[in-house]
């Protein structure tokens, strides 16, 4: 989208507010934005380290729910052997996924560490 197109967009927003008689007391900011279906991410260090030792590790597959009737036995029998056929394919990405996921939560723990090392060691020199 070029300059010109998102002038044109601009325009027909507030063209569309004031038709709708809309009051728009304060445009948000970005980060104020929650958009559904997306997950929060936290905004401290600690809470972001948390959530990474929780979450580096991906699963290959996904439950496959149980469908109703014939047509769902038959559409499970697919999934699963389209899963079954896929799976040489599938499980080295997620296992090369794993070990890159670990080594990164791992060194961004010892980054956090080592920051907070640096920051005694200023401590320390300014107060002596």
């Amino acid at each position: 989208m070029n300059a010109e197109e998102v002038g044109k967009l601009q325009e027909k927003i507030q063209k569309e507010i004031k038709e709708k008689n809309m009051q728009v007391d304060k445009i948000p900011e970005f980060s104020e934005i929650r958009v559904p279906g997306y997950r929060e991410i936290p905004e401290d260090l600690d809470s972001c380290i948390k959530q990474l030792d929780w979450k580096w590790q991906v699963q290959a597959y996904r439950n496959i729910p149980s469908g109703r009737g014939i047509f769902g036995k038959i559409k499970r029998f697919f999934q699963k052997a389209v899963r079954k056929s896929n799976s040489f394919y599938i499980q080295p990405i997620v296992k090369d996924q794993n070990e890159y996921n670990e080594t990164l939560a791992h060194t961004i723990e010892l980054m956090k560490k080592e920051i907070d090392d640096l920051k005694k060691q200023i401590e320390n020199r300014n107060q002596g």
